[in-house]
This record gives C-alpha cells, structure tokens and sequence, in this order.
C-alpha cells in the first residue's frame, strides 16, 4: 500500500479538508470557525513525524476544541472519547478533574438521564457524591446477585436483565417443567 492509500495520509487530507476548503461539508464547524492547520503540519512528513501512524479504531482529537490542529493540541482518541469532546458538551469541575455529563454518569455508575437531572436541581457536590438511588443505578448484578460482565450479561426483556446463569437455569426450568406437564397428560 502506498503512502497516499494509508489511512494516516487520509486523515492529514480530511483534517485539511475541513479547515481550508469552503464545499467540505464539515467547513463550517472547522475552518468557518477559525480552525487552522499549523504551519508545520501543511507538510503531511511533519504531521506523521509529530502524531506517528495512526492507531486501530482511533480519530484525531483536539484537546481544545476552540484550538487549532497542531502539536500540543492534537491525540489519538476512540470515537467516544472524541464524541465526548465536542463543543457542545458542558463541562463540571469537581475536585481538580473535569468531565462531562456521560463521564461523570459512568464514574457514579448512573444514567446520564439521572446524573443530568442531579447537575440541574441539585448542589453541583451533592450531584457529584451522591450514591444512585433506586432504577437510576447502572445494573451490575442480577436480580439473584450474580454480576455482570461481558460474559455473564443478558437481557431478559423489557428492563429486567438476567444474568446468563440464571437465563439458562430459567430455560432449563421452563424445558422440565412443559415436559412434566406433557408426561401427566
């Protein structure tokens, strides 16, 4: 594969692409905001000197999204990550670390949709320390107390999740018990 087919060349193009040219259809939230590319990297060795080869499954990222593409302000991030730092994501400050509605969610192990009803009525400390309460908890166990993981999760319908020990003895129970009732008649 050649230099002009690898996937950090297109990067470098598209990144360019949406500062400078005015029919890119992200023009308007790059460029038409006053997003520029560096000096440096107008050259695509600089860009790949600086940033390296693009890791698997990663984007380029501006740390500050006000802030142009050039050395200091530019990462490899995962597409949640990415989507998470967008200007549109309001930003709360709590004990030295910064994060977002959705960060700040996971990290109380809650819904987004609680954690933003606690950041607008309650005291920006109390929403940030209080323990979930009720269904606004992120499932982690079963209703019988096994945990769930990436191997153990899943959903029994609706809002009720089983894990899948219980999904399975469930099923089991469901077999023995249609064939006890077709032996008795």
């Amino acid at each position: 594969m050649t230099l002009k087919h690898s996937q950090i060349y297109s990067t470098w193009k598209a990144m360019k692409a949406r500062c400078f040219n005015p029919k890119n259809r992200g023009y308007r939230h790059y460029g038409g905001r006053g997003i520029r590319v560096c000096k440096r990297w107008m050259k695509f060795e600089n860009f790949l000197a600086d940033m390296g080869e693009r890791p698997a499954g990663l984007q380029i990222d501006r740390i500050d999204n006000d802030g142009n593409y050039e050395p200091g302000n530019c990462r490899w991030a995962t597409p949640l990550e990415n989507a998470l730092n967008t200007r549109w994501s309001r930003r709360y400050t709590f004990k030295g670390k910064t994060n977002n509605i959705s960060g700040w969610a996971r990290m109380m192990g809650i819904t987004s949709r609680a954690m933003r009803h606690r950041v607008n009525f309650w005291p920006l400390e109390q929403a940030l320390t209080a323990k979930p309460i009720g269904n606004n908890a992120t499932k982690t166990q079963c209703p019988l107390g096994h945990a769930f993981d990436k191997t153990t999760s899943h959903s029994g319908g609706g809002t009720f999740r089983y894990c899948s020990i219980c999904s399975k003895a469930r099923a089991r129970a469901r077999y023995a018990k249609k064939h006890a009732e077709q032996r008795t008649s």
